[in-house]
């Protein structure tokens, strides 16, 4: 009698984990759960916009890309920001940011962020200083975002590829080689 491994397996496998293919593509199973093609659950990411008060009792604005409200609101209470609301952004509230970061701006976001990792600051507070000190709504809203993907437990290239429009694709490669070596 032979016995079929994959069959037998299955038997005490009470939720079958969807079969993966090496496209692209999402499987849905009934329950409505996307897939990966490495077999992860995936969720959806939502646009949401937010205003908060800052350090000097100003009222600022800003944009997250997260899975839901709760995730947001928990983030900014973690940065010690006052929440005056988070709302999901409509189909027509779109951030208009023609091209990347400018050289000069990445060279000296670049210069700083060695500056502090080399006095010892963690990865994800230097970025949520350089978030602080910029007055450039773009660079902002990058290391807003960033600073997220990191505490979210992301590595650096894999936060700087969600956002590949903004970072050109020498600098993530260069990241994530550093991160491998």
């Amino acid at each position: 009698m032979a016995l079929d491994l994959n069959k037998d397996i299955n038997l005490f496998n009470k939720k079958k984990q969807p079969k993966t293919n090496d496209t692209k593509e999402k499987i849905d199973n009934d329950n409505g759960v996307s897939y990966d093609k490495k077999g992860r659950v995936e969720r959806p990411i939502k646009h949401w916009k937010f205003v908060f008060i800052n350090d000097m009792n100003k009222r600022e604005t800003g944009t997250l890309d997260a899975e839901s409200e709760i995730e947001v609101r928990n983030f900014l209470a973690g940065q010690n920001l006052k929440i005056v609301s988070v709302m999901e952004r409509g189909k027509g509230d779109i951030d208009i940011n023609i091209g990347g970061i400018s050289a000069q701006d990445l060279a000296f976001t670049l210069t700083q962020l060695s500056t502090y990792l080399k006095a010892g600051i963690p990865l994800a507070e230097s970025i949520r200083i350089l978030s602080k000190q910029t007055t450039k709504k773009l660079l902002k809203t990058s290391f807003v975002q960033l600073n997220f993907e990191l505490l979210s437990g992301l590595n650096l290239s894999d936060a700087l590829l969600k956002q590949k429009k903004y970072y050109p694709a020498l600098l993530i490669n260069m990241v994530k080689t550093a991160e491998m070596t």
